[in-house]
């Protein structure tokens, strides 16, 4: 069957192989170059990080002297050190050596350390010695049958807390509602992406821009704002859409619908009252817009209203541009259709009204009577903003810091 040993060799001791021709990449078996320069400046990122790199394979024929040894398995990774060697791309911006940074950095202007740590950096070569073609082949063949990850699957590896959010997130009873599965992830997928557009705003979802997003918010907690809110509009479109007067007991939403719901539901909670009601009456409406869209597809051309045409156009992609169009023409029409009453747009008493409520109320705890001061106590609606209440003085009343911290929304 033929010989199987293990060695290390340095990255300095297989270039001279590459640069004389002396490794064979082109197998007809083998696939062209295909990383992308992501992929590569990622890979050589963990090189100077000093991370662990998959075994590579080679063939050799103790027979056939002048022959040049195959690469079975570890193309990718071995062109990708040769390129970065011939200064063919730059390290990523983010790229680190012993705590510097040499991000943007082709090989021939690396510190002369960090040169010597790539020369020096030691891969595992499994040379399978005087192997049959066909046994070759075969083993090319079960090396290749692992099904890639996919930009879901790669991000739950990233450092950082953003990957425990987003899983916490994508368990949410929300879930049970979307028309998509969660074999790889599609949830955690979602979630990475409407979390996003919370933090930064309507913005590009490639894997790319997602990671960096990962990078940039590795120390968020839940108690996030923007991770509450994700988890409010959830919780108000799952009532809604199960609601016993909801219009579609089965919604399975697609993708895009939950990008750019939760989006909406976000800055309705924001600006509009909120009631038991009010969430089977935003989904409704929804429904209502999804069958103009219908009836308007089936016209012909030249009798569709233009701005429906648009809209199924941008239910197609994920672009800022269609984001941004899908949650503003579908929030209008929501809106419109509902008419529900907007919240007072001063949410903060001032100072002198929390004064003036201080007096008024005795300089005790509107619930348990306790004396406070200015510093002790917190000024509240009597009607709670979320619910219509208005920030005035007949709708306001003093509680102390402790009793106001956990009454919440809920009026005492």
């Amino acid at each position: 069957m033929g010989i199987r040993k293990e060695d290390k060799l340095a990255i300095g001791s297989i270039l001279p192989k590459i640069e004389k021709n002396k490794l064979d990449f082109n197998a007809d078996y083998q696939r062209n170059y295909v990383w992308t320069n992501t992929q590569s400046q990622t890979f050589i990122e963990s090189l100077f990080l000093d991370y662990d790199v998959p075994k590579i394979y080679f063939a050799e024929f103790s027979n056939q002297l002048n022959r040049a040894i195959e690469v079975v398995d570890g193309q990718q990774r071995l062109k990708t050190i040769y390129k970065f060697y011939k200064n063919e791309f730059q390290t990523s911006p983010d790229t680190t050596y012993k705590g510097k940074n040499i991000g943007r950095t082709s090989y021939d202007d690396l510190p002369n350390d960090a040169q010597d740590h790539f020369l020096e950096f030691q891969l595992t070569i499994v040379k399978l010695i005087d192997f049959e073609d066909e046994i070759i082949r075969d083993m090319f063949w079960r090396y290749q049958m692992g099904e890639p990850l996919n930009a879901a699957e790669k991000r739950r590896s990233l450092p950082g807390n953003y990957v425990s959010i987003v899983k916490s997130l994508s368990e949410d009873k929300f879930f049970s509602i979307v028309g998509f599965d969660n074999n790889r992830y599609g949830f955690e997928d979602a979630s990475a992406k409407v979390l996003q557009q919370r933090l930064i705003g309507i913005s590009s979802m490639t894997p790319d821009r997602l990671i960096k997003t990962y990078k940039d918010y590795g120390g968020i907690i839940m108690n996030n704002k923007a991770v509450q809110e994700v988890l409010t509009s959830y919780k108000f479109l799952y009532a809604g859409f199960t609601n016993s007067s909801s219009l579609e007991p089965n919604p399975r939403l697609k993708k895009w619908a939950v990008y750019t719901l939760v989006e909406i539901a976000c800055s309705f909670k924001r600006d509009y009252q909120s009631s038991k009601d009010w969430g089977v009456k935003f989904t409704n409406a929804f429904w209502e817009f999804l069958g103009e869209l219908s009836l308007n597809s089936d016209k012909p051309q030249e009798d569709q209203d233009p701005v429906l045409t648009a809209f199924s156009d941008a239910m197609r992609g994920d672009s800022p541009a269609n984001q941004e169009y899908r949650c503003n023409k579908l929030y209008s029409s929501i809106l419109a259709k509902i008419n529900p009453i907007p919240l007072d747009p001063r949410r903060l008493f001032t100072q002198e009204e929390k004064q003036a409520l201080l007096f008024m109320g005795n300089y005790q705890c509107g619930v348990c009577n306790t004396k406070v001061s200015l510093d002790t106590s917190e000024a509240d609606h009597v009607l709670p903003f979320s619910q219509g209440g208005i920030t005035a003085l007949s709708n306001g009343k003093i509680l102390c810091i402790p009793c106001n911290k956990s009454k919440g929304a809920k009026n005492p």
